[in-house]
């Protein structure tokens, strides 16, 4: 029997939050939800197989997360998919600087992001 693989994504908006994770699910990973930043760290808790985090947020951001949870053994070999709306070039820019991370604009749509979730995961 195949295990679904867990997915733990953080976004401040939460009609996106709702839309991207009922797409996730319909596309068979189990996902574990947060509009809260701060709980990331402690949800990860929950071994997800891969993280989504939203760059821009009130009070503690995406890369922010990637941050302290790149630096705690437990954690540090998570991959994390930047998932945002902001400039290109500031994703790449932060998502080259932490280790096993990658993104997909928001603009670029979810079936992107299903598709760089699976190769990641592969």
């Amino acid at each position: 029997m195949k295990t679904r693989k867990k997915l733990l994504y953080v976004d401040d908006d939460e009609s996106t939050l709702n839309v991207v994770s009922k797409f996730l699910i319909s596309k068979g990973f189990e996902v574990l939800t947060s509009t809260n930043p701060f709980v990331a760290p402690t949800l990860v808790k929950e071994a997800p197989d891969l993280l989504i985090l939203d760059i821009n947020m009130p009070l503690l951001s995406g890369d922010r997360i990637a941050d302290v949870l790149t630096r705690q053994k437990y954690t540090d070999k998570i991959p994390i998919v930047f998932f945002s709306s902001e400039p290109v070039e500031k994703i790449e820019r932060i998502a080259g600087r932490i280790p096993a991370a990658s993104y997909v604009t928001k603009q670029s749509g979810l079936e992107q992001l299903a598709i760089k979730i699976r190769a990641i995961l592969a």
